[in-house]
């Protein structure tokens, strides 16, 4: 990768869905998917990574010139990597930025709860973060949505702040 590229991190593949739909519409930069989950690796179009620890992070990150993290938040594993992550990008000295999305209401309370909480914690460790709250983006659409369709309209924002890099 040229070190004048941009990176973008995603963390956690949803069946491949989020990262596909990234794939075809951002246009600056480099797409990594990061997962533990091999089956969910292989079910990306582009570029993937295994993530196997902190350490399997830094190759992708040391000759990128600024880094977007997307960080889908509820379950406690991302949670959990989502801070190693914050650690490795804060211990290489990289300019990044984090945007975190929460869940809707309907993933589950627990899930609800506890995205909310690190999304707290991570807005006060990283000065370039962004929160989209998925429920507050869709009280905006008028009509009943499918959930499928919910997740498109969520992925598509984040596309646009992607792209704004």
């Amino acid at each position: 990768m040229n070190k004048k590229e941009n990176l973008v991190l995603i963390l956690g593949n949803n069946r491949g869905d989020i990262a596909n739909y990234i794939q075809e519409r951002v246009t600056k930069g480099n797409i990594l998917c990061v997962d533990n989950d091999v089956e969910k690796i292989k079910s990306s179009n582009g570029n993937t990574l295994l993530y196997t620890g902190q350490n399997s992070i830094v190759p992708a990150i040391e000759n990128a010139s600024k880094i977007t993290v997307i960080a889908p938040c509820g379950e406690q594993f991302w949670i959990d990597k989502m801070l190693d992550v914050l650690e490795v990008l804060s211990a290489n000295n990289a300019d990044y930025r984090f945007i975190v999305t929460l869940p809707f209401t309907f993933e589950g309370k627990n899930k609800f709860l506890n995205a909310h909480i690190a999304a707290d914690t991570i807005k006060k460790m990283v000065k370039d973060c962004t929160i989209l709250n998925n429920n507050n983006i869709l009280e905006n659409v008028t009509q009943k949505i499918r959930m499928e369709d919910a997740y498109k309209v969520i992925n598509q924002i984040v596309c646009n702040f992607v792209n704004e890099v």
